[in-house]
């Protein structure tokens, strides 16, 4: 889970116009990030107790992978970052973590309403409707 909080972090810091980071090179980027969200899924139902330390760091990072529409490709790992945010409000010991990012997720969310891309749309409506209704 650090890794993962570290490596978006890198992620969200990248620019699609320095020479040496193109556009082909996401792939790479994508495919890794992929592996980690993937991942982090598995956590979250195997081992959530082990996540727990990380989640308040998690959530602000995935909103950030959503929101990564800028890049080519980047659509199969929004729908794994979005994945990820309904799997957090599931976790019970996360519960009082997540009310407290519930407008900031449930607005952050908002970008994705207008993507070109339908599925992203629709998870992202499903996303954002299982935040707004945390009690």
């Amino acid at each position: 889970a650090r890794g993962f909080v570290e490596f978006a972090n890198a992620y969200a810091n990248t620019d699609t116009n320095e020479p040496n980071k193109s556009s082909s090179h996401f792939g790479g980027w994508n495919d890794l990030m992929s592996g980690l969200l993937a991942s982090m899924l598995k956590f979250f139902s195997v081992s959530p107790d082990a996540v727990m330390p990380y989640i308040a760091g998690l959530i602000p990072n995935l909103l950030v992978v959503c929101n990564s529409s800028s890049r080519e490709g980047d659509v199969p790992c929004q729908l794994l970052a979005l994945q990820c945010l309904v799997a957090v409000t599931r976790l019970p010991s996360a519960h009082r973590i997540c009310k407290a990012n519930k407008l900031t997720v449930s607005s952050g969310l908002g970008e994705l309403m207008d993507h070109p891309s339908l599925i992203l749309r629709q998870a992202a409506v499903e996303t954002r409707n299982t935040w707004y209704i945390l009690e």
